[in-house]
């Protein structure tokens, strides 16, 4: 018998989450057995059980009330446990799907929490939480204290002045809205990022074919996806891109054109109450999409444009991501009158070499772009 990754344990009222768990591990390209799959008619049920709780390498514990109070259940993460009493290589992984007391054994188990978390956000810290090593992220995280007004000034005394010379005629992206499987509506807010070149490149069509194995390569060497993150290379005879399988509205993704336009796209952070701008949290996250923007393996242009879109923004709240988790729907004002997106248009140029040695100056400039195009509709 293939040994699988996970035992999904489960309590017969929370199966859809346990499915669900189990269909986002193995989309993520984990082997799973799960009671509600594996478990054939006329099969022995205790001994089916026995066998998945002690051959799985590690074992999921789908916690809620319904959980915790059940007799049924005790065994199957006791025998987890069991293999791994100091937790040295994490045998037992509770994941919190509903507000509970976790006490006794269970409470110093370090826990993954989806509780009232949206789909997207809920796929994401169940995988990531079950990610070997560390979870330090891809980016520098904002500074939470006070920055001196004074220290701006400062810093920015030694940076090269930038040189934008004005695009004519005006540079055309494609965004992500415009790709095959991508649906138009609904969907967490994303920004996506594009630089449009100058003069515009002629790549050939097995160049496309070439990266769609090297965009998946790239993302993943540098952070912009995730070890686990299944996912999909779609080509045809003008562009190449790549995307989350898990989101088709949503997620993380990259694209090159034959015409030379670099571009990728994340969501911003959100809850259930929509998603959330602030430009603290996006600055790190610009600045990362930059980089890997600037290292596709295609040919560089001397110069290049860019092209920006926030989209959808009717559920978009400007403010911090902190906030995350604890607003209230009585104190939102969302901007219904708003448009479906916030655009950046490519209007001018800057020096390939000069974006190189001054990608922070950059970022600060286009956040600037984005704050004024904000600023037009509030």
């Amino acid at each position: 018998m293939e040994q699988k990754d996970f035992f999904i344990s489960y309590n017969k009222a929370d199966e859809k989450w346990a499915t669900w768990t189990a269909w986002t591990l193995e989309q993520a390209g984990f082997k799973v057995v799960i009671q509600a799959w594996d478990f054939r008619p006329g099969a022995n049920f205790v001994l089916e059980m026995q066998r998945a709780a002690s051959e799985a390498k590690r074992t999921i514990a789908i916690l809620s009330p319904n959980y915790i109070t059940s007799s049924f259940t005790q065994p199957e993460w006791a025998a987890a446990f069991a293999r791994d009493p100091k937790g040295e290589t994490k045998t037992l992984v509770p994941v919190v799907v509903a507000e509970c007391d976790i006490e006794g054994i269970l409470g110093p188990i370090v826990h993954i929490n989806l509780v009232g978390l949206e789909e997207d956000s809920a796929r994401e810290k169940l995988i990531a939480g079950l990610e070997p090593g560390r979870a330090k992220p891809i980016v520098s995280p904002s500074f939470p204290g006070h920055t001196s007004p004074q220290t701006t000034p400062t810093a920015s005394i030694t940076l090269e002045p930038l040189s934008w010379v004005p695009n004519n005629p005006s540079a055309v992206a494609i965004f992500r809205g415009q790709l095959p499987s991508i649906r138009r509506e609904g969907g967490a807010s994303a920004i996506e990022v594009h630089m449009l070149p100058n003069p515009p490149q002629h790549l050939p069509v097995r160049k496309l074919e070439d990266l769609k194995a090297e965009l998946v390569d790239l993302g993943r060497s540098r952070g912009f996806f995730t070890s686990t993150e299944g996912i999909t290379a779609i080509m045809d005879d003008g562009l190449v891109y790549c995307q989350t399988k898990e989101e088709s509205n949503s997620g993380k993704g990259m694209l090159v054109t034959r015409t030379g336009q670099r571009g990728a796209w994340i969501t911003l952070p959100k809850d259930s109450l929509g998603s959330v701008l602030d430009f603290d949290d996006l600055r790190p996250r610009l600045e990362n999409i930059l980089q890997t923007l600037l290292a596709m393996p295609i040919p560089r242009a001397d110069s290049y444009a860019f092209a920006i879109r926030i989209a959808p923004c009717i559920m978009l709240t400007l403010g911090s991501a902190n906030i995350l988790g604890v607003r209230s729907s009585a104190t939102m004002s969302f901007a219904m009158s708003r448009p479906d997106s916030v655009d950046v248009a490519p209007e001018d140029t800057l020096d390939t070499s000069s974006l190189d040695r001054n990608i922070s100056t950059v970022v600060d400039e286009l956040l600037a772009r984005i704050r004024a195009q904000f600023a037009k509709i509030s």
